[in-house]
C-alpha cells in the first residue's frame, strides 16, 4: 500500500486494487456529482504531465445557505494540491491543469506507477456538515423538532450536486468517463497503464493438438501487438516433437503478468513445481484446457484452483467446464491460418505418389486422442458404402488416413489396416510429419471427412476449411459452432452413452453415432460434382478467415487483456 499525505488528510492508494472509482454519485441531468471527495486511482506507464477535468454547473441551487456562494473544485495529484478552478454558473467547463511532470515516487514503495487524482468541491464543507447533522439527528428526540426539520434540506446536498463532472482525461487522454451509474475507465488507458504482458508455457515442439494450441495462441497474441515470451514446458509430453515446429525462440523463466499455460487438466497440478516463477500467484495465472464431452469430470475440478481463470476452445468446452469450475471460463478459440503452399496440389500429389485423376478424402488423428473418439471405423465404413465395387465412380475417389502417435498398443493400428483391405485407392500414412509436410498433404487432397463421436475444437477440420477445402464433418460437439449447411457437409447424429470407460470419458458419458449413409452421400456427391466442393470450401475459408483468423482471436486476447489489467494483481 501507498500512502501519500497533507495536512490532516491521507489519500491511499492500494496497489492491488491499481484502477478503481470512489466518491462519485450518479446524476439524473448526466455525469456525477462529488458527495465530498472524489477519487480515481491509476497506473500509469510514463509521468502525469496534464490532468483535464470536464464537466458542467447547473443553474444556481438554494438550500439555505448563503446563495452568493460560487461553484469550483480543487484537484488533488499524489497528494499534492495542483489547482482550484472557480466553476462558471449555467455552462460547461474544461479545465487542463499542470501537474509536472509527477512520477511514481519508489522510495515510498510505488514501484508499478500507481498515482490518485482527487476531485474535492469548494465552498461545500458548512453545507456537508449540516447535511450530516440532518442524517444523523433526524430521529433523536432530544434535539428540537424544529431545529431537525430546518437541517432535512441540507441532505440533499444541492451545492454538490449543481457541479457535474463528465469526463477526466490524463496527458491529454481520457482516462475515466463519469456517466452517471456508467462510471468507467478507457480500457485503452487502463491498459496503457498497466504494462501488461504475457508469458505462453506449452509444447513448442510437441505434435500434438495441445502443442499447436500454444503455437498459435502466441501467433495470435503477437498479431494485435501482445507483448509475449514464450516458455518451453518443463512436464512431460507424451508424444513426438519436432523442433523445427517452433524457431521463434524461446525463454528460460517468463517475465508476463500474465501466464496462459497450455496444457491438460490432470497435469496441471504439477505446474507449479515445474514453472514456479511463471506460476507465483503475484501472476495472473491462466490455464487452457480442451475437453470432449458434455460432462466435465468432477475429479478433475480441483485443478482449476491453479489458476485465476480457464480460457478453452470452443463454447461447447465452456458449458461443461462452466458448469463445475470454481474459477471464470472462457471461450478462446484457436487461431487458424495455413500457409498455402507454393506448388500446386497435382505437383503435391504427384511428388507423394498419389494416383491422377482421382478425389482424395483426407482423415487425420492421432492414436494419443483415443481412436474411439476420432472413430476412424465410421469414415472407412462411409467411404466403402459410397463407393462399392464395380461402381463407376470408385476409381474416381480415394482416401488418405494420417495417422501418427503411439496409442495404447499396436491391436488399433492392426484393426485400421483390417478395415483398409480390399478397398481401393486407399492410403494410411503412419508417419510423423513437419508441419509443412502435412500441410502439403493437406493441399493435395481435395476434401476431409471427419466423423468424429465429439471434438473439444475440431482443429484438423479448420485447417482444411482454411485451405478452402470442403469438410464432411458431425454436426454436434465443438465442430458445429464453425461447421453448417452453407459452408460445409454437416452429418447428423445420433446421441449414445458410453457402455465402458475409454481413457478420460467414462462409462455413461455421451458421444455422438454420426449416420454413415448421410456421410457416404456427401463423398458420392463431392466426386460426382467436384466443383460444387470447390464452391463450398471457398465459403468454408471466408468463415474461418472472419472469425479464426490470427488477428480475429488476438482481438479477443486483447479485449480480455484489458479487462484483466483492471483487476489483477
Amino acid at each position: 500500500m501507498v500512502r501519500f499525505g497533507w495536512w490532516n488528510h491521507e489519500s491511499r492508494i492500494e496497489v492491488r486494487n491499481r484502477f478503481y472509482i470512489s466518491g462519485f454519485y450518479p446524476s439524473p441531468d448526466g455525469g456525477c456529482w462529488v458527495r465530498s471527495k472524489g477519487r480515481v486511482g491509476f497506473l500509469s506507464n510514463g509521468p502525469v504531465e496534464r490532468i483535464s477535468v470536464e464537466g458542467s454547473a447547473a443553474s444556481q441551487r438554494f438550500d439555505g445557505a448563503d446563495s452568493k456562494w460560487v461553484p469550483g473544485y480543487t484537484l488533488y495529484v499524489d497528494g499534492r494540491r495542483v489547482a482550484r478552478m472557480p466553476v462558471p454558473v449555467g455552462g460547461t467547463f474544461c479545465h487542463d491543469h499542470d501537474c509536472g511532470p509527477l512520477r511514481a515516487d519508489a522510495r515510498a514503495g510505488n514501484t508499478c506507477g500507481a498515482h490518485v487524482v482527487e476531485v474535492r468541491l469548494t465552498g461545500v464543507g458548512w453545507t456537508n456538515f449540516l447535511a450530516m447533522l440532518g442524517r444523523k439527528w433526524e430521529h433523536i428526540a432530544l434535539i428540537p423538532r424544529r431545529f431537525r426539520d430546518w437541517l432535512q434540506p441540507f441532505r440533499r446536498q444541492d451545492r454538490n450536486r449543481s457541479l457535474r463532472l463528465d469526463e477526466i482525461r490524463l496527458n491529454g487522454r481520457t482516462l475515466v468517463f463519469l456517466d452517471g451509474t456508467q462510471q468507467r475507465f478507457d480500457r485503452d488507458a487502463v491498459f496503457s497503464g498497466s504494462r501488461m504482458s504475457v508469458s505462453v508455457i506449452g509444447w513448442f515442439h510437441g505434435v500434438l493438438g495441445v502443442g499447436e494450441s500454444a503455437r498459435s495462441c502466441v501467433r495470435a497474441a503477437r498479431s494485435v501487438g501482445l507483448e509475449v515470451d514464450v516458455v518451453n514446458m518443463r512436464l512431460r509430453l507424451n508424444g513426438a516433437t519436432l523442433p523445427e515446429l517452433w524457431t521463434d525462440g524461446l525463454v528460460e523463466r517468463g517475465s508476463g503478468s500474465v501466464t496462459i499455460a497450455h496444457v491438460d487438466a490432470p497435469q496441471s497440478s504439477d505446474l507449479a513445481k515445474s514453472h514456479p516463477v511463471e506460476m507465483d500467484r503475484e501472476r495472473y495465472r491462466i490455464g487452457y484446457w480442451a475437453w470432449e464431452l458434455p460432462e466435465f469430470p468432477d475429479a478433475w475440478i480441483p485443478y482449476a484452483r491453479q489458476f485465476d481463470e480457464i480460457w478453452c476452445p470452443s463454447d461447447f468446452c465452456r458449458e461443461a467446464m462452466a458448469a463445475k469450475l470454481p474459477v471464470p471460463v472462457l471461450t478462446m478459440p484457436h487461431a487458424v491460418e495455413v500457409p498455402v503452399p507454393a506448388e500446386s496440389p497435382h505437383e503435391i500429389s504427384e511428388r507423394l505418389g498419389l494416383p491422377e485423376d482421382v478425389y482424395h478424402f483426407l482423415f487425420a488423428f492421432d492414436f494419443n486422442s483415443y481412436s474411439p473418439r476420432k472413430n476412424p471405423e465410421a469414415v472407412i465404413q462411409a467411404y466403402a458404402q459410397a463407393f462399392p465395387s464395380r461402381d463407376p465412380l470408385r476409381e474416381k475417389a480415394g482416401l488418405v488416413i494420417k495417422v501418427h502417435g503411439k496409442g495404447y498398443g499396436e491391436s488399433e493400428r492392426h484393426r485400421l489396416e483390417s478395415l483398409c483391405a480390399g478397398l481401393s485407392n486407399v492410403r494410411v500414412v503412419d508417419a510423423t510429419l513437419t508441419r509443412q509436410e502435412f500441410t502439403c498433404l493437406q493441399w493435395a487432397c481435395d476434401a476431409f471427412v471427419s466423423l468424429h463421436r465429439s471434438e473439444g475444437f475440431g482443429l484438423a477440420v479448420a485447417e482444411m476449411m482454411a485451405l478452402g477445402k470442403p469438410v464432411i464433418s458431425t454436426d454436434w460437439s465443438a465442430t458445429r459452432e464453425f461447421v453448417n449447411r452453407e459452408n460445409g457437409y454437416p452429418v447428423p447424429v445420433k446421441l449414445v452413452e458410453l457402455d465402458r470407460n475409454v481413457g478420460p470419458y467414462s462409462k455413461g458419458q455421451i458421444w455422438a453415432e454420426p449416420d454413415v449413409d448421410v456421410a457416404a452421400g456427401y463423398m458420392r456427391l463431392l466426386v460426382g460434382d467436384p466443383e460444387s466442393g470447390r464452391i463450398m470450401g471457398a465459403r468454408a475459408k471466408k468463415t474461418i478467415a472472419e472469425r479464426l483468423s490470427r488477428v480475429a482471436i488476438g482481438k479477443r486476447y486483447l479485449n480480455r487483456m484489458k479487462s484483466i489489467a483492471l483487476f489483477a494483481r
